[in-house]
C-alpha cells in the first residue's frame, strides 16, 4: 500500500494542465478523445483513444526524443486516430483512420516531414463498422493520398502544429489516465 501512494505522489508530481489543440473543442470520456470544429457547413471530427498508446524511447525515433526536442517526454502517447469530415445535410461522411510514425525522414525539409499515416480510408454513411467497405491507405494512388492529406491540412490537421499538439494532449491525458488507475487500484487493496 505504501508503494502505491509513493508512486501516485510521484506521478501526481508529474502532472501538467491539459494543453489545447488549435482550433478544437475538446471532450473527454475515460480514454476518449473527441476533438471537434466547424468549418462553414463542414463538420470536422477527430477521434482517439490513449489505451495502449505510449510508446517508450526503444520504439521512438532517436530525433522525436527528449535529447532533440527538451519538452517531449521519453514516452510519448501516439494514438492511432479517426478523422472525419461530414456536411450539414448530407448522411455522407469520410473518414480517414491515421497513424502515427515512429521514425520520420530527417533528410527531408521540416514542411514536408509526415508525423502520421493514413491507414484506412472510407466513405460512410453512419457509423465506421466492419461491415463498411474501406480501403488501406498504402493502396491509394499517390497523388489521391496527397490530395487527401491536403484536405485534412486545409482543416487544421497537419503534421506540424495539430501533430505535436495531440502528441503532447494524449501524452499528458494518458498519464491522467494513469494516476487515477492507480487510485483506483490503491482503493481497491485497501477496501
Amino acid at each position: 500500500m505504501e508503494f502505491l501512494e509513493q508512486e501516485i505522489t510521484a506521478e501526481k508530481e508529474e502532472s501538467k494542465d491539459l494543453p489545447t489543440i488549435s482550433g478544437f473543442d475538446v471532450s473527454t470520456k475515460g480514454p476518449d478523445v473527441k476533438l471537434t470544429k466547424t468549418i462553414g457547413s463542414e463538420h470536422v471530427t477527430v477521434e482517439f483513444n490513449i489505451t495502449d498508446s505510449v510508446s517508450s524511447e526503444s520504439d521512438i525515433e532517436d530525433s522525436m526524443l527528449e535529447e532533440d526536442n527538451p519538452g517531449l517526454p521519453s514516452m510519448m502517447s501516439l494514438p492511432d486516430f479517426t478523422v472525419t469530415l461530414s456536411k450539414e445535410g448530407s448522411s455522407q461522411k469520410l473518414a480517414m483512420r491515421c497513424s502515427f510514425r515512429l521514425e520520420i525522414d530527417q533528410q527531408l525539409p521540416e514542411d514536408e516531414k509526415d508525423r502520421f499515416d493514413i491507414m484506412e480510408l472510407a466513405m460512410l454513411y453512419g457509423d465506421w463498422t466492419e461491415k463498411m467497405y474501406s480501403v488501406n491507405g498504402d493502396l491509394l494512388d499517390a497523388n489521391m493520398y496527397d490530395m487527401l492529406m491536403l484536405m485534412m491540412e486545409e482543416r487544421g490537421i497537419n503534421h506540424q502544429l495539430f501533430s505535436e499538439e495531440l502528441q503532447s494532449f494524449s501524452t499528458q491525458h494518458e498519464h491522467d489516465q494513469y494516476v487515477n488507475l492507480l487510485q483506483s487500484l490503491k482503493d481497491f487493496v485497501k477496501a
